[in-house]
């Protein structure tokens, strides 16, 4: 008997079509399951999904350099494409027929985006940014809270705002990124001057290096800024490209989940002797709350396209004509206009998100 056929799907999680080709692998399975075997899936959220592009982009080259999927799927580790490729290849070879309606799956694909942050039970917070004054959009963090605790309890006290024993408050809210090191990282989180000479930690004015177990390894890591050992205090680091010449010299505590485009913008600002020009200001963090923020920063996985009509929607629709017209006709024979209204009001339905390398390793990020 021959080797199953597997497919293997890489995907962004918040992505529509990543889900409709979950949906079309599986269904391949259930309709032909002596043949195939059960589909590989691997979700991903922005960053994530933005490396692994790039890594397969200098494996594959070719047709790989102008792809623009959000999912990237192989059949017996051969590239097919996106899901629009997988479905032709379906098509081709068992007639397969995709007949789910748009709306299940934008349903499905927010409900799996809140699944997979819950999953990875950790501290989450929203970074809020602003360039000369402009909102621009926030970062989604993840803090490493399981492998650093100390000094994610830090960088989170301080998010949040942390009233110390002298009640002095400490907190990043409107503090500048003062400084931008091209294809290195950018640094802020001087609470004190705000240009990068102090600092202060709930724990007094630094603290000691956790460990050194996150490796600097890629784009969007976090890590704590110091002017040698055991001197953390407020400042830290976003990472614009792997920096392993810093591992085992800066503890790194968390990653960034979402804000490419966020973090693009920021890095091509002008800057004076390393100083960016334009502000770049932290205006406000936010813990992620699952019951309640969640919803109002999803991304809104609808967009761009039209609503689909359903029966459901043509039975009400007809239903409210038909009370419009019941309404008319007793408002004519002299009924309260009100009582109307009232009867209207009972029985509607309620309302339905090279580079050059120029990082000099023997300097400080302090």
């Amino acid at each position: 008997m021959a080797d199953p056929v597997i497919i293997h799907i890489y995907g962004l999680i918040d992505s529509n079509t990543f889900k409709k080709a979950q949906f079309c692998a599986k269904k391949l399975v259930l309709s032909a399951s002596k043949y195939f075997g059960e589909p590989i899936i691997e979700k991903m959220f922005e960053f994530e999904w933005m490396h692994f592009i790039e890594q397969q982009k200098q494996e594959h080259r070719g047709e790989m350099w102008v792809f623009k999927h959000n999912e990237l799927i192989f059949i017996n580790d051969e590239l097919i494409g996106g899901y629009e490729d997988l479905l032709k290849w379906a098509q081709n070879n068992v007639a397969f027929e995709d007949d789910w309606s748009l709306p299940l799956y934008f349903v499905l694909t927010e409900e799996d985006y809140k699944n997979e942050l819950k999953a990875k039970n950790r501290d989450l917070m929203y970074m809020y940014i602003s360039i000369d004054d402009k909102p621009e959009g926030h970062f989604l963090i993840e803090l490493f809270s399981d492998i650093v605790p100390k000094t994610c309890e830090n960088f989170k006290a301080i998010s949040m705002g942390h009233v110390t024993a002298t009640e002095r408050l400490l907190t990043y809210e409107k503090t500048i990124f003062h400084r931008l090191v091209p294809n290195g990282w950018i640094q802020g989180g001087d609470i004190i001057r705000g240009n990068g000479s102090d600092g202060r930690s709930i724990y007094g004015e630094t603290f000691e290096d956790e460990n050194f177990a996150i490796p600097h390894n890629k784009r969007g890591i976090l890590g704590m800024a110091n002017h040698g050992r055991h001197t953390n205090n407020s400042q830290f680091y976003i990472t614009l490209t792997a920096t392993p010449w810093m591992n085992c010299r800066y503890v790194a505590f968390g990653q960034l989940l979402e804000g490419t485009e966020l973090l693009e913008k920021m890095e091509e600002q002008k800057t004076i002797n390393e100083h960016p020009i334009n502000n770049i200001m932290i205006t406000k963090c936010v813990m992620l709350d699952f019951e309640e923020d969640i919803d109002d920063n999803i991304p809104d996985f609808s967009i761009g396209l039209e609503d689909i009509p359903n029966k459901a929607d043509e039975d009400e629709t007809q239903e409210n004509d038909e009370k419009a017209s019941t309404e008319n006709e007793q408002i004519q024979n002299g009924e309260s206009q009100n009582e109307v209204q009232k009867e209207s009001t009972q029985e509607s339905s309620s309302e339905n998100l090279s580079v050059k390398k120029e990082i000099i390793q023997d300097e400080e990020i302090n």
